[in-house]
């Protein structure tokens, strides 16, 4: 067990998202033996719970949009040098046993503030392909990443795409998933489901809401009982709530925005989708399955659902962007009434490797790990 250890937090902010919540979990339950500090770089509004133990520290300003590229520019780099500063004094303050970093540009500010001070763990969240994709933060990924002690990611793709970048034969590393949310451990059970297919996530280019209101179209018209509802806001609402109308859905398809109590909403659906174009270990099919929904996923890159999905037994995987198959497979579950029981039921066995206790131990390990180094 570890104990009485300083554990710092980097991350940009608390507000709704999957590294937010993991990293609200984490330090919920590390709390119980250890201190624990949050860093935030933005102050955004924080949407997740926090142990009143937990020191939490916001170092800058929320995004605020300057139409002047100039002005922008200068105010970015003033802002960025503030931040780093502070950040700087705050981990000289704390002194922290280790400092454990989640998202790209954290990491970036942590690793240059901390200048190899106290021990640090980066944890790379989504696809590392798409992330780093832009040439700044590619370059900056390749500078600096090389300077942290261990890293945790959350799948063996992920892990692979760095082994150019960091020799692992000097550095730590693990693969540790997502703990779920402990609310949405021992649901009750549902003896009739309602006529329901549900999804979870950003209304955005990634999460391609679109693949899924079209496989959807293509077979309403076999279960006219059954509805489709997204929960989730996003830049891509208009384009998406154009789509429904376009496909005369809008009597069948439903966006209601973010939800406060999203297990509260989905535990008693038919059937949980994800379309997503990537992701990483995806929180949203995680608390599906462990409510013990039958899922569909796209077998998407960076290979969290592959790891978490055993095709045809607790889920189902299809490919990326492929509609027809989605349909497909969405109308085979709902057809038949046994294998969304059967599925459902294994899918809730998923708790047995993202319980937090068994999450949390693994980061303890990995921690001790680092500090002894």
């Amino acid at each position: 067990m570890l104990e009485n250890k300083k554990i710092v937090f980097c991350i940009d902010s608390l507000a709704k998202g999957g590294a937010e919540r993991v990293v609200s979990i984490l330090a919920n339950k590390l709390i119980e033996n250890n201190d624990v500090s949050i860093i935030t770089i933005l102050d955004k509004n924080v949407e997740y719970k926090l142990n009143s133990n937990i020191k939490l520290i916001q170092l800058g300003k929320g995004k605020k949009h300057i139409k002047n590229k100039t002005i922008r520019k200068i105010k970015y780099i003033f802002g960025s040098t503030n931040i780093l500063r502070r950040m700087r004094k705050n981990f000289n303050s704390l002194k922290p046993d280790i400092i454990i970093s989640f998202l790209p540009i954290t990491c970036f500010f942590s690793i240059i503030a901390n200048n190899k001070k106290y021990r640090m763990i980066l944890s790379d969240r989504n696809d590392p392909k798409q992330e780093y994709s832009n040439f700044g933060y590619n370059f900056l990924m390749r500078k600096l990443y090389p300077r942290a002690n261990g890293f945790v990611f959350q799948t063996k793709d992920a892990k692979e795409y760095f082994n150019e970048i960091i020799d692992f034969n000097k550095k730590e590393w693990n693969i540790i998933f997502n703990p779920v949310n402990p609310d949405f451990k021992n649901c009750k059970e549902i003896d009739v489901r309602k006529k329901k297919i549900v999804s979870v996530g950003r209304l955005t280019e990634q999460k391609n809401m679109e693949l899924l209101i079209n496989a959807f179209s293509k077979i309403y018209k076999e279960f006219p009982e059954y509805s489709l509802t997204i929960y989730g806001e996003g830049n891509k609402r208009t384009a998406l709530e154009e789509r429904i109308k376009e496909l005369q859905l809008t009597e069948k398809v439903f966006l209601p925005g973010i939800t406060n109590d999203i297990k509260e909403e989905i535990y008693d659906a038919s059937l949980f989708v994800m379309s997503s174009n990537y992701e990483g270990m995806p929180n949203a099919l995680i608390e599906a399955m462990v409510l013990g929904l039958p899922v569909i996923s796209t077998d998407c890159p960076c290979g969290g659902p592959r790891m978490l999905i055993e095709n045809a037994k607790n889920g189902y995987l299809v490919n990326v962007g492929n509609e027809h198959e989605l349909s497909k497979i969405m109308k085979l579950i709902l057809s038949d009434d046994e294998l969304r029981e059967n599925i459902g039921k294994e899918a809730k066995k998923i708790i047995d490797l993202v319980d937090i206790d068994i999450i949390n131990k693994k980061w303890e390990n990995f921690i001790g790990l680092i500090i002894k180094e």
